[in-house]
């Protein structure tokens, strides 16, 4: 946090913002930091530095607070299955959704 102005008559104009990778900022009180793991390169722990959502896989971070670091999944897309939590998952064809009636 910083106090731009430390003059007796400036009260509560002072500032926090949160710290890179981290987004948020708030005048006068504390800020909400947060953090998208699955779009965050910085983030060593993320999943878009360890590239780890590959194509045909969806990344959803459920909670983005700042403090909630690993607990991004990738989901694989349809037409093939499979999930996994802070890693990389096994897609595998889901046959029921390859039938083709004729």
């Amino acid at each position: 946090c910083d106090d731009p102005d430390t003059a007796a008559d400036t009260l509560s104009d002072w500032t926090c913002t949160c710290p890179v990778p981290s987004v948020g900022d708030a005048v006068a009180m504390v800020a909400t930091c947060t953090i998208d793991e699955c779009t965050e390169p910085s983030c060593v722990t993320c999943a878009a530095a360890l590239g780890a959502c590959a194509t045909g896989q969806t990344c959803n971070d459920p909670n983005k607070a700042a403090d909630q670091l690993r607990d991004w999944t990738c989901t694989c897309d349809a037409p093939t299955v499979g999930q996994a939590t802070f890693m990389v998952p096994v897609c595998v064809l889901d046959e029921g959704r390859q039938r083709s009636w004729s």
